[in-house]
């Protein structure tokens, strides 16, 4: 088992993909590495979510990832040090950014919903807290 993390919790943030139109289409394109949050090792995509369910519904102690809407719209409301934000991710190329140590719910996805997530480290299983009470107590021993 880790010991908690000690870094602070970083801020979230959302943005938009720069959009690149031509005959051949619409390119989105992304140089997160020069946002400086360094890179990633894993990418999986969420599509065909049913009407009136949700995903997330849990935090990473140490991992970023990057929730980018390819299609559709979701909202993801986040949770860190009893601050709570909604963040609607509404048109291709919406990204929101989570660093370590928030709580997240993704829910309200449209039908046609398509996110991909890009996650700085491999799964590891021990990274992940699933239970809103042992969140609180991580934060409370994170502090």
């Amino acid at each position: 088992m880790r010991a908690p993390a000690l870094h602070p919790v970083g801020l979230y943030e959302v943005f938009d993909l720069e959009r690149i139109v031509d005959y051949a289409g619409t390119l989105y394109v992304g140089e997160l590495a020069q946002r400086g949050t360094g890179g990633f090792d894993r990418v999986c995509f969420i599509a065909g979510v049913p009407e009136g369910a949700s995903r997330g519904g849990h935090a990473h102690k140490d991992q970023a990832e990057y929730i980018v809407c390819v299609q559709g719209s979701v909202e993801v409301r986040l949770e860190a040090r009893g601050d709570v934000a909604l963040v609607a991710l509404t048109r291709p190329g919406r990204t929101l950014y989570v660093p370590p140590g928030y709580w997240r719910d993704l829910f309200n996805f449209s039908s046609d919903a398509v996110l991909a997530v890009l996650a700085a480290h491999p799964f590891d299983e021990n990274d992940y807290i699933r239970d809103r009470r042992a969140f609180s107590r991580w934060e409370a021993a994170a502090r």
